[in-house]
């Protein structure tokens, strides 16, 4: 079995003491020459003038860079200045590129005349600017962050360099950060980015680039949608149609392939061997199925899926998938030798699969740690999450060849730009990845520097040397980035840290209640207390800035806290003055690079969206919409319900049996307060709420209850023992149940019962979508429109409504929405659908919809209104030849990446009644699936 066995990451020897120290500077005067050569690489004189530079900004002093050495001390400076001397003293410069790809690593090396500074300079690699960063690491330079802000350059008249040896090689390959587009980015903020990641001596993006950029001559990234490389149609779509997978409809696919014909196998093996012979020095074929669960529905693929053993996150189609790949892999092997097959393991694939046996030794695996907990390690026992995936890596070290980690660093929807520091976990994940022969990771991250703290320097650190401490690495930050506050902020950095490090809870992208369990108040409190007192000390720039700046982004999520409480106790108001404060903290900062509100997805606890929420809520409780009666009381009654024996047993009685049931808060979803299933599983099944309430004389009329915030699909309720109704939870139309004539005054017993996201079977889960986790309330509405109980259906539009592709955007001036328009070339299509996944095809356009349908007379003045339940990803709405309304960037004021699955309304304004109305509707879609892919309905209102 061949293994790769890594040089180690430091390798000192020391020169015999005798040895005098090298002087480079001496009291601010220059003493020595930076040589390049006679015929210096680019890499060489480029690391020269970043040396040159960065000793005159340490000593004040700018030391010559000379093709020849000079009479005194000289720096040698890349492969062409620094050979010779290198061999003289016995260190062979680590040069060249073989299709291991471990030749990367550099010398530094001073005898008391003269230091070496030089490294790989082979295409993709950068060593000799690694040597030179590393050197000015040993005298104290920093860069924790990009740009300015994030540097560090210290001040002394001299510097020395004492008698040294040592070749450096990194444990792992692949070592990148990348931003993932979550947040905006500027270009100058990208180059910013570029140049910090080489000085923290990240691998180039061409080591690991995009497998369809024709430049990707090394180790191709496996990304997204690739597949089709492997069968081009250009030249088999027409001749094979059946080497593409088989779409339920019957139709193909031509971004996938046919994982079971031998036919389809041997032309992807046929195009990899052609790949390899047109591009001799390509070293990698790579590719990967689309980022959605697509399958090929014939049923030799059907069969070799096994069943199924999962959703996404583990193995639904990896038997399939991985058992085609590892079939290519055998092929290639056989006819390209020393090439490099490689696939991503993803979303309903990252099981290894079953059926397969031996290491492949031309195969790489990208592992991508999708929906893993954010917090925990996977060496942590305690964290069923990150243990099952080191089950799953370790198992693909012993089918592959090498494995390159892709992570999710921070993978936060909800763009609360919480602190998410592990820079222990992540010394522990890389240990385990260096030990199974990892390659390396590629990290999806986002331009977020306060949230993600030190995690991408740490990151880049232990990539090289895997037993560095990160507990010293937080010390040297604070001390050299904080200098006078560095005790607070030594105190307040790895509090948080050490808190998420040992939270109970496990989410990837945390809500609220689940962040606040890991950051409770009291903590909050002594962190603000160490912010303060570090705000005292540190009076002087750059240190003033730099504190300020961890102390506005630590409001952000503090203002967060302040602002779930007041929700808690029924003030929306209070909550959507501090939502605004969070908003605040941008601008305070002044840096989008450190912190910035969202991206073009937007986010659930973003400033605008902790405003919007409490905003939206608010006037049911302040007279504007509705009129606030009381809040349910923040405790109840709980019991799980897993075998969903609830309802026959009766247990919304008043004076049911409560044996067996405990207390429950309903501020927070079950994970936080330790709901469990069967082997400490974490629970998203069926549960109910018990909870008293008192209500004075006088309440009566049209009282609903309204549910700000439950982790779950349905809500079903009893009033003292009565069943008052159903709700379900849309992610945008509002929870209510109306009670009106089944409260009264004094005792009162409201029974809830909710399921939990995970359906009727407990599962684990480490999104935590389970519970009631801000507290119901009473409230008459004065306008009772909104809710769906009081609606009436007309069930008046079709199944089938006409459709065309309007690629150049002409169809608004040649009157498409017109309703005596002809209904030629125009085609049926069912609505709601994804357009892609009918006739259609792939279509990223405008497309027009037309259909007619006649409203029943008796409709006539009343309020009707049309519900489209989404359309991917913009809508305009036209009624009998008029716009009407429209979902769009413009009139919501967000991205399409924000609106495309949002529910929206649109009254009916000129509606003919007892006739025909033509609706149309104009959809732009510019990425994915598209089109009106939910239900259209049309409602009466009261």
């Amino acid at each position: 079995m061949v293994r790769f066995v890594w040089v180690l990451a430091l390798l000192a020897v020391v020169a015999p003491a005798s040895a005098a120290p090298l002087v480079l500077v001496e009291r601010g005067q220059a003493r020595a020459t930076l040589v390049v050569g006679t015929d210096p690489s680019e890499q060489a004189q480029g690391a020269a003038q970043e040396l040159q530079s960065y000793l005159q900004r340490i000593t004040g002093a700018q030391l010559p860079i000379a093709a020849r050495p000079g009479s005194g001390a000289n720096v040698l400076i890349g492969q062409a200045a620094a050979r010779d001397a290198a061999a003289r003293l016995g260190l062979p410069l680590p040069t060249g590129q073989t299709y291991l790809f471990n030749d990367e690593g550099y010398v530094i090396a001073s005898d008391g005349e003269t230091l070496i500074l030089a490294g790989n300079e082979t295409e993709p690699y950068e060593g000799t600017y690694f040597a030179v960063y590393d050197f000015l690491h040993s005298l104290g330079c920093r860069w924790y962050f990009p740009g300015e802000f994030g540097e560090v350059v210290p001040r002394r008249a001299t510097v020395t360099v004492p008698a040294l040896r040592r070749t450096v090689r990194p444990d792992m390959r692949v070592r990148d950060t990348w931003y993932s587009g979550h947040l905006a980015t500027t270009a100058q903020q990208q180059e910013e980015f570029r140049i910090w990641k080489r000085r923290n001596r990240m691998s180039r993006t061409a080591l690991w680039l995009h497998c369809a950029d024709p430049n990707a001559r090394f180790l191709q990234n496996p990304v997204d949608d690739s597949t089709y490389r492997l069968l081009p149609k250009e030249k088999y779509w027409e001749t094979h149609p059946e080497f593409y997978s088989l779409n339920p409809g019957g139709t193909r696919n031509e971004r996938f392939l046919c994982m079971a014909n031998p036919g389809a196998l041997q032309a992807a093996a046929d195009t990899v061997a052609e790949y390899f012979r047109d591009n001799p020095n390509h070293h990698t074929f790579a590719f990967s199925p689309p980022d959605a669960p697509v399958l090929c529905h014939c049923p030799a693929c059907t069969e070799a899926m096994h069943g199924g053993y999962g959703g996404e996150g583990e193995g639904e189609v990896s038997d399939a998938y991985f058992g085609f790949v590892f079939r290519l892999a055998d092929e290639v092997a056989r006819r390209c030798p020393n090439r490099w097959v490689a696939s991503m393991a993803y979303y309903n694939r990252c099981r290894p699969p079953e059926g397969v046996e031996g290491k492949r030794k031309n195969l790489l695996i990208q592992l991508a740690s999708i929906q893993q907990c954010a917090l925990h390690s996977y060496t942590d026992p305690r964290c069923a999450s990150r243990q099952e995936f080191g089950a799953m890596f370790r198992r693909w070290a012993e089918l592959s060849a090498g494995q390159v980690f892709y992570e999710y660093a921070p993978h936060d929807w909800t763009h609360l730009q919480r602190p998410t520091w592990r820079s222990q976990g992540i010394a522990e994940d890389y240990r385990l990845m260096k030990k199974l022969g990892g390659w390396g990771y590629s990290n999806e991250g986002q331009m977020a520097w306060l949230s993600t703290g030190l995690n991408y320097y740490v990151r880049a650190r232990i990539a090289w040397n895997v037993d560095e401490d990160p507990a010293a690495m937080i010390r040297d930050f604070c001390r050299r980035f904080f200098g006078p506050a560095a005790t607070p902020m030594h105190r307040y950095y790895t509090t948080v840290e050490q808190a998420l490090r040992d939270a109970p809870v496990h989410f990837s992208s945390p809500a609220a209640d689940e962040f606040f369990t890991a950051l409770p108040r009291p903590l909050l409190d002594r962190c603000a207390a160490w912010l303060e007192q570090a705000g005292r000390l540190a009076t002087a720039e750059p240190y003033r800035s730099r504190v300020a700046a961890f102390q506005i982004h630590f409001d952000r999520f503090n203002a967060l806290e302040k602002a779930r409480a007041a929700m808690a106790r029924g003030d929306y108001a209070a909550a959507a003055r501090f939502g605004e404060a969070m908003l605040e903290t941008v601008a305070r900062v002044g840096n989008s690079a450190l912190l910035q509100d969202a991206g073009p997805w937007g986010g659930s606890l973003t400033g605008a969206a902790v405003t919007a929420f409490a905003k939206r809520v608010q006037p049911w409780t302040d007279g504007t919409k509705g009129r606030l009666i009381a809040a349910l009381p923040a405790e109840a009654l709980f019991r799980a319900d897993p075998a969903s024996r609830g309802v026959v047993g009766r247990w919304y009685l008043p004076d049911a049996n409560t044996k067996g049931w405990r207390s429950i808060r309903l501020t927070a979803d079950w994970i936080t307060q330790g709901v469990s299933g069967p082997d400490g599983a974490l629970y998203r099944g069926l549960g109910w709420y018990r909870v008293p309430l008192e209500l004075p004389q006088g309440v009566s009329g049209r009282v609903r209850l309204f549910f700000p915030e439950v982790k779950g699909s349905d809500v079903w309720v009893w009033c003292n023992g009565v069943f008052a109704g159903h709700t379900r939870n849309t992610g945008s139309a509002l929870m209510t149940v109306d009670l009106e004539g089944r409260l009264r005054p004094g005792r009162n017993l409201i029974a809830l019962r909710v399921q939990g996201s995970g359906g009727r079977s407990p599962a684990l889960c480490v999104r935590g979508e389970g519970g009631i986790s801000l507290p119901p309330f009473l409230f008459v509405p004065l306008d009772e429109g909104e809710f769906p109980d009081k609606r009436t259906e007309l069930s008046v539009l079709p199944a089938q409504w006409l459709f065309r592709t309007d690629p150049e955007g002409k169809g608004e001036a040649l009157g498409w929405a017109r309703p005596d328009l002809s209904a030629d070339g125009w085609r049926q299509i069912p609505v709601p659908a994804v357009w892609e996944e009918t006739w259609v095809g792939a279509y990223d356009a405008d497309a027009w919809y037309r259909v007619r349908f006649t409203i029943p007379a008796e409709a006539r003045g009343k309020r009707l209104v049309l519900r489209f339940g989404a359309v991917d990803e913009q809508a305009w709405v036209y009624l009998n030849g008029e716009l009407i309304g429209e979902h769009t960037e413009q009139s919501t004021g967000e991205t399409v990446h924000q609106i495309w699955d949002r529910p929206f309304e649109v009254p009916l304004t000129n509606a003919r009644f007892g006739e025909e109305n033509v609706l149309a509707v104009r959809v732009r879609d510019s990425v994915g699936a598209g089109g009106i892919w939910k239900p259209v309905r049309l409602y009466q209102l009261p």
